[in-house]
């Protein structure tokens, strides 16, 4: 057996998985997990990554870093 990941938009995810069932035996090809992620989600880790360290104030204190020292 073999597993796979693949990225489905939401437009077609019904159908994909319409497809595979009704296509294949079940005891050949089964769906194991399905993950939505709602664009609220997807625009958090992009807010996220955009994230630069330099741009948090706190982090650039010259103190912060004596404590460490």
């Amino acid at each position: 057996m073999h597993t796979m990941t693949i990225e489905v938009e939401d437009s077609v995810i019904v159908k994909f998985q319409q497809f595979i069932k009704t296509s294949f035996p079940q005891h050949k090809v089964k769906i194991i997990n399905v993950v939505v992620n709602t664009s609220d989600e997807i625009d958090e880790v992009i807010a996220m990554s955009d994230l630069s360290a330099n741009a948090i104030k706190e982090w650039n204190d010259l103190s912060e870093d004596l404590v460490w020292k």
